[in-house]
């Protein structure tokens, strides 16, 4: 998990910070260190990501995925 998550901050950062700070320079804050802070934002969120797609794939293995309602 710690690799999908340096590698979606390493990838997706370069692209995703400008529109943070345009985001944050329309509302005033102080800009500091966007690069870093986006770069945590974004590691973390594909982290989770990857914690979920884990996590769905060993209930599939199992075999305990939940039987879905008929449809209406």
């Amino acid at each position: 998990m710690d690799i999908v998550g340096t590698a979606v901050a390493a990838y997706v950062t370069p692209g995703g910070a400008p529109v943070v700070a345009l985001y944050l320079v329309s509302h005033n804050v102080p800009l500091g260190s966007i690069d870093g802070s986006t770069g945590f934002a974004l590691g973390v969120c594909g982290m989770s990501l990857c914690k979920v797609a884990l996590r769905w794939v060993q209930i599939w293995r199992d075999g305990l995925m939940p039987e879905l309602p008929p449809a209406r």
